[in-house]
């Protein structure tokens, strides 16, 4: 889409169907008029001069000019054709022959139908609203810009080897792209978690890319990191210019790791999809996966004591026992290290228990 805003307040906005143009093809063209401001402002003849014929290419059987091309002015409006590239729209007047005004808030469209697209790249329709309702009045030229991307297709969108992975598998994507001049893509992708993006440059697709087929496209295909999130996004952007096309694509992982926040329940709820792990005393653990390690000591109905010293990344700290029950719950971190010693007193007084939210039991150190 393109934007401009004349002297007068009136704001101009060029869109286009398809959403994306290729060269040598046909497209409709939309020019919205519209009024941002809180008063009404006049209208005045509009002279819309399209870009010059191109000559014949290789690529093409006929000259590519501005026509047949059909305007579409708004309700009452008049056409003047100057010449194949340049048209006159001209609104209506009030009995007393004065411009008609548009009111805040409102729009007006002009439709351009049958327009033929240009050569790959970017073209300037120019736009000149006159100062009155003579057309000879001095113009107030303005420029509204298309981006034509270059023939054929840019892209057979992506697709994965298969739409479910374990954690911690990699997945095998591939796809078909135009390695046209001017065209530049990026992949990105969120493989452990929607806050931390892998993006693939130009450069990596191309290594990673084939031959140039019959069809003129490059086959690429690239093998991802380790999933451990869910769901696995996939954006592969195209780049022409000032546009941009995206083709995207969705990984499923079995048993993601969880990504720990604040958590707020009420009622009953099920967090755990595995089985909880028992920890002896005296030795340490590596934990494979986010997770809580719960930890509690018994009521003896005697005096408090030190019980529990239970360490994790390095931190310390102590539970008792006694006329009253201990307990504490960790939240961890992949790969956190945990330990602990009892004090020498018996299993029926204590349990450390780890609560894995992912795939796998903690494993012992040396």
């Amino acid at each position: 889409m393109s934007h401009t805003t004349s002297p007068t307040g009136l704001s101009y906005h060029l869109t286009h169907n398809p959403t994306h143009l290729t060269a040598h093809t046909h497209a409709t063209l939309t020019l919205t008029l519209h009024n941002p401001t809180p008063h009404p402002i006049p209208l005045t003849p509009l002279t819309l001069t399209l870009p010059e014929p191109q000559p014949a290419t290789p690529q093409t059987d006929t000259p590519h000019t501005p026509g047949p091309l059909t305007l579409q002015p708004p309700h009452g409006w008049t056409t003047h054709t100057h010449t194949p590239t340049r048209h006159t729209l001209t609104p209506p007047t009030t009995p007393d022959t004065q411009p008609h005004q548009l009111p805040p808030g409102d729009t007006l469209t002009i439709n351009l139908t049958n327009y033929p697209t240009h050569h790959p790249g970017t073209t300037t329709l120019h736009l000149t609203e006159h100062t009155s309702q003579k057309e000879t009045d001095t113009p107030q030229p303005l420029p509204l810009t298309l981006t034509t991307w270059p023939p054929g297709p840019t892209v057979n969108p992506p697709t994965l080897n298969k739409n479910r992975y374990n954690n911690g598998d990699t997945a095998t994507l591939e796809w078909e792209y135009s390695p046209a001049d001017g065209i530049d893509y990026t992949l990105t992708y969120y493989p452990t978690s929607a806050d931390t993006a892998e993006t693939v440059t130009y450069q990596l697709i191309q290594d990673n890319s084939g031959s140039v087929m019959d069809n003129g496209l490059r086959h690429a295909v690239y093998t991802t990191l380790p999933l451990t999130t869910d769901p696995v996004p996939f954006i592969l952007t195209a780049t022409y210019k000032d546009d941009t096309r995206t083709y995207t694509t969705t990984a499923t992982t079995n048993q993601p790791n969880a990504t720990l926040g604040k958590l707020h329940v009420t009622g009953h709820t099920t967090l755990l999809n595995t089985t909880p792990q028992t920890l002896p005393p005296n030795q340490t653990y590596t934990t494979p996966t986010e997770g809580f390690l719960l930890c509690w000591t018994a009521n003896t109905s005697g005096p408090n004591g030190k019980l529990l010293t239970v360490t994790t990344n390095g931190e310390s700290r102590i539970l008792t026992y006694g006329f009253t029950s201990d307990s504490l719950t960790l939240p961890l971190r992949e790969q956190s290290a945990v330990s602990y010693t009892a004090d020498g007193a018996s299993e029926d007084l204590y349990r450390v228990t780890w609560f894995p939210l992912g795939r796998g039991t903690s494993q012992k150190g040396a």
